[in-house]
């Protein structure tokens, strides 16, 4: 079990793809109610852009990596572009029923479910038995 969720792969034109943040950063959360307050604007939208991505393997013509700056993301496609905002508004939907009921159950068993007990770390070295630490 991880402690975040993954990226989330976005397939672009030809054979590049993308990932994006699962979650969005306070800033980049304004940059969405700005363009959703103020419509279109192509400079908050490359912003948006650029502060969800994770990764992506676009390339130039010799084959090196694109760096993710303001000037690559402004050379996108148009529908490339659609496609990461598109993924970046569907990474904002609520949760799911199904996701929802994850968090109504409680994370350990109350008094009533079960004695308690020491907590225990099974798996963790004891640092009696690290050398040097």
């Amino acid at each position: 079990m991880g402690y975040r969720r993954p990226n989330i792969r976005v397939e672009l034109s030809g054979e590049f793809w993308a990932e994006i943040l699962p979650k969005l950063s306070l800033g980049a959360q304004e940059m969405v109610v700005k363009l959703s307050r103020d419509g279109h604007d192509e400079r908050i939208a490359r912003s948006l852009i650029i502060s969800a991505l994770a990764a992506w393997n676009l390339t130039d013509d010799a084959g090196a990596p694109l760096p993710i700056t303001d000037e690559t993301v402004a050379e996108l496609y148009e529908d490339d572009a659609m496609a990461l905002i598109a993924a970046i508004n569907a990474a904002r939907a609520p949760r799911t029923i199904e996701e929802q009921q994850v968090f109504t159950q409680p994370s350990t068993p109350g008094p009533e479910d079960e004695e308690e007990r020491p907590l225990a770390l099974s798996g963790w070295r004891s640092t009696s038995s690290s050398p040097g630490i």
